[in-house]
């Protein structure tokens, strides 16, 4: 019996494990890094067609799709274990929720005033004329730095918690602010940056956590909903930190302020199985083991894909010396 090898088929496929494993490998890649989460490759498939052709007689014969397909990749959020450290500045989330970060050259770090507050970020005038946007992360690894805004001034005196230049404030790897709700007194929502200052002051202010919320027509009257992890866009600055939605207000999970850790605003969205921990970084949830018995069970795969191919083109070689 003949085997009907299709080329494009094979080809397609092969692309197909290609992806896979690129995915495999970022995941080993990302199993060192804070706060990384794991995400897999669904492979499509449970396409038919008809080979024979019903009758009134017969059923026909259907035969499934003679290629892979990849479906959709997704993120797998479970959570990563929380590792202690002796870093003041090393913050960790334990169940649902993001530390928010600001781009400071493209931040109006203005201060509180008419709404809509500059910081609200992605809320009412997301646009042309504020175009504003924020990142959200897990990844806890913060540092103090010296940040000015695009006109050279320290962001902390530019927002109206601080009247000193040479004030520090918090920012992750890439230089982002981190930003904290209820800061230094400013009202809810109010989002500003965690200077050194009001860290170790009496109000012990902290990062915040904030759920991804999103407000789909923009609209300020309209009430913000919970936004799917799954739907959230990968930023430029890596596979940590992801585009915040737009969103007529930041809804925290924890506050970090008001001297009490894991304060929650009534506004707020509660979520009580949270926690802010302190001096401690969230691990990747990858599981090593897993991705190499993966990427091992893809080589195969591929190597069969190849034999297959090796043997389509021995089938056209044949088939000319008969010609001949």
């Amino acid at each position: 019996m003949a085997v009907n090898v299709n080329a494009w088929n094979l080809m397609y496929s092969m692309k197909s494990v290609q992806k896979w494993q690129d995915s495999l490998q970022s995941n080993i890649n990302g199993a060192v890094r804070n706060g990384y989460k794991e995400h897999e490759v669904v492979f499509g498939g449970n396409v038919v067609y008809d080979a024979v052709s019903p009758t009134t007689t017969s059923a026909g014969k259907q035969i499934g799709e003679q290629s892979m397909s990849l479906g959709f990749t997704r993120n797998i959020w479970r959570q990563g274990n929380v590792v202690p450290t002796k870093s003041d500045t090393d913050f960790a989330v334990r169940g649902n929720g993001f530390f928010a970060v600001a781009d400071p050259l493209r931040t109006n770090w203005a201060v509180n005033g008419a709404f809509p507050n500059p910081l609200y970020f992605n809320g009412n005038g997301q646009g042309a004329g504020n175009p504003q946007q924020a990142y959200l992360t897990r990844d806890g690894q913060f540092t103090w730095g010296l940040v000015r805004n695009s006109a050279g001034v320290n962001i902390a005196v530019s927002r109206g918690i601080s009247n000193d230049p040479n004030e520090l404030v918090l920012v992750n790897a890439q230089g982002l602010v981190v930003l904290s709700e209820f800061s230094n007194g400013l009202a809810d929502n109010s989002l500003a940056p965690v200077t050194k200052t009001s860290f170790y002051g009496t109000g012990r202010f902290r990062p915040s956590i904030f759920q991804a919320t999103q407000d789909p027509s923009n609209d300020v009257g309209n009430p913000n909903i919970i936004m799917e992890n799954d739907n959230l866009v990968y930023s430029r600055f890596g596979s940590t930190i992801f585009e915040a939605p737009k969103s007529s207000q930041f809804k925290a999970i924890v506050a970090g302020s008001n001297n009490i850790n894991n304060f929650r605003s009534d506004t707020d969205f509660t979520d009580y199985g949270s926690q802010l921990i302190e001096k401690a970084l969230e691990s990747s949830n990858v599981s090593v083991e897993k991705q190499i018995t993966q990427l091992s069970d893809s080589k195969k795969l591929q190597e069969a894909l190849v034999k297959q191919l090796l043997v389509f083109y021995k089938n056209i070689d044949v088939g000319i010396e008969l010609i001949k």
